[in-house]
């Protein structure tokens, strides 16, 4: 695939090279005309996270935008209306954001994440397939009316935030394609050279060779060239302005990944978020500023989108009001990646990287073209290059110089436009207006859905919980029977709300929000759509809050709701049964029974199901790939609530290790165990490119290879692997093997007892 991708990639240059020609007669123009680019004197980059075009501006934007998803089974669903804090995150790996894309089709994204608790669809609710409008982001909205905004900004590669932001500083993730992972400290604050490093615990992220092997490295770079580098070269002032180490937000200070930056004089221009509007205030405003926010102000889920635009709202007031800053300012503003919410809109592929789906982007000058909507395609990149232009810089590799720059978002002789002074918003104290709460049986406990509706204070003075009051028996509010928000002012421990919560006011910095959580748990009497509200009474001015409630009753009961097929070895299969149920009083009547992806159906229903009796369906999972095999079995019915969406999933192993684990008992301290043999098969049907095979500790120690550089298809090779501790005490770690294969790294779990 990557060699297809390059070919592509190197044909389009071909017949890009006039273009670029030509786009270079007119950099040069516009170079020397002091009456153009020149005007802007400073560029302000701000980093927001997590967020798709149609996620935020489809409501606002009919005609580059949509208000429906398309699923993996076809069905066209009607956008949800987006909470201001979601309930939780949704995946948004890479094989997340490939799987959602689906090669262009973008009709997958319901099925990211579907076994973990990031799942994009929850039992029915579909949180990838969720929007804001005009009412949730208004300020946003007045930004888009009175300035630009692009419609085609794409992220730069299709995945997460890490290497995303590596293009924002690099238009490059030089084969960077997830986030960084600490195993030990799943929750680390650092991604780059501030991360652990030594004995047992070391963070690392997948890297793409160019042979195509995908190995681990400790991510913190030698050899990135970035823009500060260029800027430093070129005498033109920078800042980055990120959250601190104590922050969790610091992950995405992108230049602690770039070791000469990081512990180079260079690491001096990077400071704390506050200091922006500290120095616009002082009018010490580099020419080039990145703007990074810190966690609980980013809009990461399941962060407030309110409180994010409130900062963006600060930082542009405070530009806004220094009229010599001003009328010399370009502002993009964008997020750093899709975050697994829905787009419809098909990235073009420039190369093996990407392009990711859509973000949305504002452009905001005092030249930009007012209420102007760009279908050019843009990048991170984008931005770089505009950067390059402005302050004639050469381009730091292909991206950005084959990038449109964004100029066609601008007028730079045109009256400058005044300033948009905008108030920040009070934000809802309840997490969610809105909860869809999937489908359940009616009268049946058993298949009973709950979740969480979180309350958030935001307020400067403590907040009183009177009531929480449900209209509708069938959505109760009582119990503690869901996971409850981790409360930051009592010591981030799960906290549950009642009547007579004392919720104490947000930290004068914003950083601590109280908090605590309804569970609401929906087990409905009747069939079809059912509705209510949970009405919540306290001591603020707005009391009382309601949260609408619904969800669909039905009879038609599938069990287990999940399927879970495990690993499977490529031109394997596997079949498990599903039993469907008619728990009604009536006969339901079966229109088809199908399912979609690498999963086929049986079945002995027939055409109904009379009341309280059962059939069963048998699914046969045969993966196709080596990755996630999500699928989804339907059932369309008379029943109220079809069609009914069954999940299933499984993992297609193309590359397995037999076997499956290396327990090597007790050991002396100092001596070294007899060898364990491992088998490597390749499953799949194209050869191997194999990489390397190391321990992640060192007491243990691969001491024999057979492995060729390339293993052919259905072939094998084995390695050996001895204990050897250099202190008592269990010692547990893995062996990583990496190849080409899109699982890679494979690790083998290893324990040992040193004594």
């Amino acid at each position: 695939m990557g060699n297809l991708r390059n070919t592509i990639t190197f044909i389009s240059l071909i017949f890009l090279s006039a273009t670029v020609r030509q786009a270079h007669a007119q950099r040069l123009q516009r170079l020397n005309n002091p009456g153009d680019i020149h005007i802007i004197n400073h560029i302000v980059f701000i980093i927001k996270e997590n967020r798709t075009y149609d996620n935020m501006f489809g409501v606002f934007d009919p005609n580059n935008g949509v208000t429906s998803c398309l699923t993996s089974t076809g069905q066209v669903v009607p956008m949800r209306h987006a909470p201001d804090r979601y309930s939780h995150d949704i995946g948004h790996s890479r094989a997340n954001a490939l799987l959602a894309m689906d090669n262009g089709k973008m009709d997958r994204f319901d099925l990211m994440a579907m076994d973990t608790p990031t799942t994009a669809d929850g039992r029915g609710d579909i949180l990838t397939c969720s929007q804001f409008s005009g009412t949730d982001i208004p300020n946003y909205y007045s930004y888009a009316q009175h300035f630009a905004l692009g419609a085609r900004m794409f992220s730069s590669l299709e995945g997460p935030s890490f290497p995303n932001h590596l293009y924002t500083i690099a238009a490059d993730s030089h084969g960077v394609i997830n986030n960084p992972v600490d195993p030990l400290h799943p929750l680390t604050h650092s991604w780059g050279c501030d991360a652990s490093d030594s004995g047992d615990d070391v963070e690392e992220v997948n890297v793409v060779q160019p042979n195509g092997v995908i190995s681990n490295q400790f991510p913190c770079f030698t050899t990135f060239i970035t823009m500060a580098d260029t800027l430093d070269a070129g005498g033109v002032t920078w800042k980055y302005y990120a959250p601190p180490i104590t922050d969790p937000g610091y992950v995405w200070s992108t230049f602690d990944a770039i070791s000469h930056v990081r512990k180079g004089p260079d690491w001096n221009n990077v400071v704390n978020t506050p200091n922006f509007i500290t120095d616009v205030q002082n009018n010490q405003l580099p020419a080039v500023s990145w703007v990074v926010t810190p966690y609980w102000q980013s809009e990461h889920p399941p962060e407030s989108t309110c409180a994010g635009e409130n900062t963006t709202v600060s930082q542009l007031n405070a530009l806004m009001n220094n009229p010599e800053l001003w009328n010399s300012t370009a502002v993009f503003i964008v997020w750093d990646d899709f975050g697994g919410s829905y787009d419809h809109i098909a990235p073009p592929q420039v190369d093996e990287f990407g392009l990711g789906p859509r973000v949305p982007l504002l452009v905001i000058s005092p030249y930009a073209k007012a209420g102007y909507i760009s279908t050019t395609q843009y990048e991170f990149s984008s931005v770089l290059k505009f950067i390059e232009e402005r302050f004639n810089l050469p381009a730091l590799g292909n991206r950005d110089l084959y990038a449109n720059d964004i100029t066609d978002s601008f007028n730079f002789n045109q009256a400058p436009l005044p300033p948009l002074i905008l108030t920040p918003r009070q934000c809802p104290l309840v997490s969610a207006s809105q909860v869809v709460m999937g489908t359940a049986v009616a009268n049946d406990a058993s298949t009973a859905i709950i979740r969480h509706v979180d309350i958030y204070n935001s307020r400067s003075v403590p907040l009183t919980i009177n009531s929480i009051v449900s209209d509708n028996p069938e959505f109760s509010v009582a119990g503690q029977s869901c996971p409850a928000v981790a409360d930051c002012s009592k010591n981030n421990n799960p906290h549950y709300c009642s009547a007579g919560t004392l919720l104490p006011p947000q930290s004068t910095d914003g950083s601590c929000t109280a908090a605590c959580s309804i569970c609401v748990t929906f087990s409905p009497i009747a069939t079809g759509q059912r509705a209510g509200n949970i009405t919540f009474t306290d001591t603020d001015p707005g009391s009382p809050q309601t949260t609408a409630v619904s969800g669909t009753g039905t009879v038609v009961n599938l069990e287990p709701w999940m399927q879970n097929f495990g690993n499977i070895t490529l031109g394997s299969s596997a079949t498990l049964p599903v039993t469907l149920t008619n728990e009604g009083t009536a006969v339901v009547t079966i229109s088809s029974i199908s399912t979609n992806m690498d999963y086929a159906s049986t079945n002995n229903c027939g055409l109904s199901v009379a009341p309280q009796a059962s059939c069963t369906i048998q699914v046969t999972y045969r993966p196709s790939a080596s990755d996630a095999g999500p699928g989804i079995l339907t059932v369309t019915s008379s029943d109220p609530a079809s069609p009914q969406r069954y999940h299933l999933v499984g993992q297609g192993i193309g590359v397995a290790l037999s076997p499956a684990m290396l327990p090597f008992g007790t050991q002396t301290v100092g001596s070294t165990s007899a060898p364990q043999t491992v088998t490597i098969t390749n499953y799949d049907k194209a050869a191997l490119t194999m990489g390397s095979i190391t321990p992640s500790t060192d007491d243990f120690e691969v001491s024999a290879n057979t492995c060729p550089a390339t293993l052919g298809s259905g072939l094998s090779c084995t390695f050996q692997v001895e204990f050897s501790p250099d202190k008592p005490g269990v010692n547990s770690g893995s062996i990583q093997v990496s190849n080409n294969d899109a699982s890679s790294l494979q690790m083998l779990p290893v324990t040992g007892t040193g004594k």
